[in-house]
């Protein structure tokens, strides 16, 4: 699917309490969906974490010494492989960024701004902080 097509096709699932607020409403849902996104991967270091100080130092094999399973755990926190990414979990982030998607289309589609255009200005502008090696750092204007 093109990205403008995708834009035009949110109108079949928008809306909108009243005409006058609908920019406020966008960014408040944008927002929300954002922090819903997060939460996953906030309760995927929570569970890792908190199965980290079940599992530390425990006699797993049975001898009496204890094992130190930090490095299982580390593992996962180091990243979402697709090894620690389960298929529940992918589905679950892929369903929020299909609403965080939604909520920046409708603003790219209510304030008039292509949405393609939008993208290609924000490689455009990656890619010469790249070559200016300023990729670090603050600022929009570096």
């Amino acid at each position: 699917m093109e990205i403008n097509d995708y834009c035009k096709a949110t109108y079949q699932t928008v809306i909108y309490k009243n005409d006058k607020n609908k920019i406020d409403y966008l960014m408040l849902g944008l927002v929300s969906e954002v922090g819903e996104l997060a939460s996953i991967f906030k309760r995927v270091y929570r569970d890792v974490e908190l199965k980290q100080k079940l599992t530390d130092y425990k006699d797993i094999s049975g001898t009496g010494i204890k094992t130190n399973s930090v490095s299982k755990i580390e593992k996962l926190i180091d990243g979402f492989d697709d090894q620690n990414f389960d298929v529940d979990l992918r589905h679950k982030v892929m369903l929020e960024i299909g609403d965080v998607m939604w909520y920046v289309a409708r603003l790219c589609v209510e304030l008039n701004i292509p949405m393609d255009t939008v993208l290609q200005m924000n490689l455009d502008k990656l890619s010469k902080r790249k070559t200016n090696n300023t990729l670090r750092g603050s600022g929009d204007y570096r």
